[in-house]
């Protein structure tokens, strides 16, 4: 095989995935343009609950919102870790774009559900206080702003832009790591990421924290390639919150508060990829 033919089978691959991918965004779109999110978990008890089924919708822009209401005091730390812990950014459609992966998908989500849940509930049970309502309106995020506008664009351009933008980055990934392994060679390129060796959720973990869906991509592509086992993607997935960690430190003030935040976020990552790891 030439390099021509890896080209050739890359934009093949890329091109299979566009419809599916323009499908599950058009669908996004509907759901979130006729559900709010700071109406039903600022309003829950157990925020944590209906976060982290927020979370889990593959829309980068409810983190961003999760950030800005924790900061402005209308939701717990619990909800805001269960939204940031059950976000998967593009890696539920990526998969779903993949027939025989029907089961992943499935364990994917109720993996992050439960443990989402369970995260957000337990740091609200434990913590000394909840954080009070303040006066005022909630400051709008970011990303309605500056990413994608979707309230004003036409729900197909919406759909379309963001299926365009996410197809590019798999087309860049898929590209890079099929070249890598044509000139390098697969061996070599598994070793760097640390194939089957037990540390490989520690360092996917701190890749997750990389503020783009590319990450969510990326990760879900070496899980597709093999190169990445489920406790490694999950781990990885768990610390990844899209732009949310960029709207968190912008928003709220409070620097070592934010550092902790992704403290326990990479610790929940690694207990739950070792875990997942010596019983997968």
């Amino acid at each position: 095989m030439n390099y021509l033919d890896v080209l050739l089978d890359v934009l093949i691959d890329s091109l299979k995935i566009l419809p599916f991918l323009f499908l599950a965004y058009l669908l996004v779109e509907l759901i979130e343009r006729k559900t709010s999110l700071a109406k039903v978990i600022s309003k829950s008890r157990a925020g944590s609950i209906p976060g982290a089924f927020f979370g889990v919708i593959p829309q980068c822009g409810f983190t961003p919102a999760a950030s800005n209401l924790y900061a402005s005091g209308f939701i717990s730390l619990g909800t805001l870790l269960a939204v940031f812990i059950a976000t998967s950014d593009e890696a539920l459609i990526i998969l779903l774009s993949q027939p025989d992966r029907f089961l992943d998908v499935l364990f994917l989500i109720l993996s992050k559900l439960g443990i989402a849940i369970v995260v957000g509930l337990t740091v609200d049970i434990f913590a000394k206080k909840a954080r009070k309502k303040t006066d005022g309106d909630i400051e709008q995020p970011s990303h309605d702003a500056a990413h994608c506008k979707c309230r004003k664009q036409n729900i197909f351009l919406a759909a379309l832009k963001h299926t365009l933008v996410v197809f590019l980055y798999i087309f860049i990934f898929f590209l890079a790591f099929e070249t890598a392994f044509y000139f390098i060679g697969e061996e070599k390129v598994s070793s760097i990421l640390l194939k089957d060796s037990f540390f490989q959720p520690f360092v996917t973990a701190l890749f997750g924290f990389v503020p783009s869906c590319a990450s969510s991509v990326l990760l879900t592509n070496l899980y597709i390639d093999g190169t990445l086992s489920f406790a490694s993607v999950l781990a990885g997935l768990i610390t990844n919150s899209g732009i949310g960690l960029i709207v968190l430190f912008k928003a709220n003030k409070k620097v070592l508060q934010n550092i902790g935040i992704m403290g326990i976020l990479y610790f929940v990552a690694i207990v739950t990829g070792v875990i997942v790891s010596l019983f997968a």
